[in-house]
């Protein structure tokens, strides 16, 4: 008798093609939901193709701000992307830890923007972030 005539052999192959179509669906299912979830966001935020499309030909002003070693005038303060920056201490404005102890100023400042009505159209939690990114670009500002 040959291996693939045996019973385990068919049992097993059988027991294999059951689990790849549990994985496929639930592949399937799970792409379906993270669809759906994107559909959503977009809808509810606005944020359509059309307005990704426009802001294309920014990229490059935006890397040659982010990676300029020669300050501009006029220009809005960009935060600054290196390791000691991002894993200073405490004390190092946009560090991970400064954030990180920082929280509840910003999740504050999130409630209260939330209950002056600003959420409705995102304002709040807008300024929020942007208070939290320009953290220590600002003379003055701790």
């Amino acid at each position: 008798m040959e291996g693939t005539d045996q019973p385990a052999y068919r049992a097993f192959l059988t027991r294999y093609a059951e689990l790849r179509r549990a994985r496929r669906s639930a592949t399937a299912l799970l792409t379906a939901i993270f669809g759906l979830l994107v559909l959503i966001s977009v809808i509810s935020t606005g944020f359509y193709p059309d307005k990704l499309a426009a802001g294309v030909p920014n990229i490059g002003e935006y890397f040659g701000k982010l990676f300029s070693i020669v300050p501009q005038r006029g220009a809005e303060p960009v935060p600054v992307l290196s390791f000691a920056h991002l894993f200073g201490g405490v004390k190092q404005p946009q560090s991970m830890a400064y954030w990180f102890y920082r929280f509840g100023t910003y999740a504050a400042a999130a409630v209260a923007d939330h209950s002056n009505g600003d959420s409705g159209n995102g304002n709040g939690f807008h300024r929020c972030l942007c208070a939290v990114a320009s953290c220590g670009s600002e003379p003055g500002r701790t």
